[in-house]
């Protein structure tokens, strides 16, 4: 079917959304409860426009932060996993372009398993191929998938890792789509059922797919405990979920932003840049694009293993986080500490650390950004 084409291609429109402007918005009443922000200082970064390819990137779609302080990236274009020291020092490189066992044709999420496995999705393949995180040796491919993998992977411990999945139904010659966060182990389907929902799908109308698919739920994890994080792509409401390793729910937060309106160039911008892709790489499928008037709430999720939630505000400037304690109330808001980082994507990177990159790098090329957490008192 059609969408198993589009899905892979659709992942990719993420990096134009991440995009951000002046501070602006309705909701007079709004009081923001930690004005005195702590500040989140960039320490070092690992990349270089050209020359040594151990260092230079083509396209970065994930961080993740192995043991000894090890970092790993995931190039997408060069289809491999490039490990850096604690230092930034290259030390080795994971798979490469190919379709044969371990190889990778269009890498889109990665992390690592509590088991010492490094776990990559492909999107084209639709297997995920699981490496020793230390050796870099290649120890099995799953295939469990016919075109829609599971996306928005992060462990959950146990070896295991939850995901979002996409699941097609269809009833009475009506097609749906059950959108599912869940808990994952070798097995195609989960083993944990999170949250889930049904939307209607309709192969005409390529847009809702776009929509209801891919902006759905912002998923990440803390391996340390098996809790597992939600939060929806939503102009309207800030909310995030908290659940344990057997689904209840611990808490959800509800942080009563204001809605901030895009500009009249971020619409154009975002409905010529969304066609001209669509019809670039989906065989010149025309869509009408319609954006949403307003800007996301929430963005990327980070769990810091200390307990902590670090929660991106989508609708400010810059990078901010709101910051929830363990039982989900809001102990602090802190703001990246750099000029230009509104359309970086951030990873958790241990108990002091985020990790970071651009997705549009205003340099021409990308680099990874290593940064050091603050003291909440």
């Amino acid at each position: 079917m059609r969408l198993a084409v589009l899905l892979p291609l659709l992942l990719l429109i993420l990096l134009f959304l991440q995009s951000c402007g002046d501070r602006s918005g309705s909701g007079a009443s709004w009081v923001e409860p930690f004005p005195n922000r702590h500040r989140i200082a960039v320490v070092d970064s690992i990349g270089i426009e050209s020359g040594d390819s151990c260092y230079t990137f083509a396209a970065i779609a994930g961080l993740e932060a192995l043991p000894e302080d090890r970092i790993a990236v995931l190039d997408q274009v060069r289809c491999c996993v490039l490990v850096y020291s604690a230092d930034g020092e290259f030390i080795g490189q994971v798979s490469r372009t190919g379709e044969g066992p371990g190889e990778l044709r269009m890498p889109q999420y990665m992390t690592l398993l509590s088991d010492g496995r490094l776990a990559v999705m492909d999107m084209v393949l639709s297997r995920l191929s699981l490496f020793d995180a230390g050796s870099f040796e290649h120890l099995e491919d799953l295939e469990l998938w016919r075109g829609i993998v599971p996306i928005e992977m992060a462990s959950v411990g146990s070896g295991d890792y939850a995901a979002l999945l996409i699941e097609p139904e269809q009833e009475e010659g009506v097609l749906y789509m059950r959108r599912v966060v869940g808990r994952f182990s070798d097995g195609a389907g989960p083993d944990v059922r999170y949250w889930e929902d049904r939307v209607e799908l309709s192969l005409e109308d390529p847009t809702r797919i776009y929509r209801d698919v891919l902006f759905c739920q912002h998923v990440t994890a803390d391996p340390a405990d098996g809790r597992v994080f939600m939060s929806s792509w939503s102009t309207e409401e800030w909310t995030v979920t908290a659940f344990d390793s057997c689904g209840a729910v611990l808490f959800e937060m509800n942080l009563p932003l204001p809605r901030v309106p895009k500009t009249a160039d971020e619409l154009a911008d975002e409905k010529l840049w969304i066609e001209s892709y669509i019809a670039r790489t989906d065989d010149g499928l025309v869509v009408d694009w319609q954006p949403d008037p307003y800007r996301w709430m929430t963005g990327d999720l980070c769990a810091d293993g200390q307990g902590r939630l670090w929660v991106r505000r989508k609708t400010e400037p810059g990078a901010v986080f709101d910051v929830l304690d363990p039982s989900g109330e809001q102990i602090a808001t802190a703001e990246v500490d750099y000029d230009d980082t509104c359309s970086w994507r951030f990873f958790a990177g241990g108990s002091s650390r985020m990790l970071a990159y651009p997705e549009d790098p205003h340099s021409g090329y990308q680099k990874v950004f290593v940064l050091e957490l603050p003291e909440l008192i």
